[in-house]
């Protein structure tokens, strides 16, 4: 029973989609190293997992026709690189 936006929180939460629980488990563990090309890939197909599981409610004709994963190196002193 989830209102818009997460107003109601479920009794039972839901299991996600096993292609979503599948594309978790490829996460590297907290603290092991990801390169920034990999997290691009993986958002990429997060993207697409995404869209096949979810409806968006628009016609074909709205939708955007590709993703750009824009791969952005924040150095410690706020400082970024692209």
């Amino acid at each position: 029973m989830s209102g818009a936006g997460g107003q109601y929180p479920r009794p039972d939460p839901l299991p996600p989609h096993p292609a979503i629980a599948e594309l978790f488990k490829l996460l590297p563990k907290p603290g092991e190293e990801w390169p920034l090309t990999e997290r691009a890939k993986w958002l990429v197909a997060l993207c697409g997992v995404l869209s096949l599981v979810y409806k968006t409610g628009e016609s074909a004709d709205h939708l955007p026709q590709g993703i750009e994963v824009r791969i952005v190196d924040m150095k410690g002193d706020g400082s970024v690189t692209r």
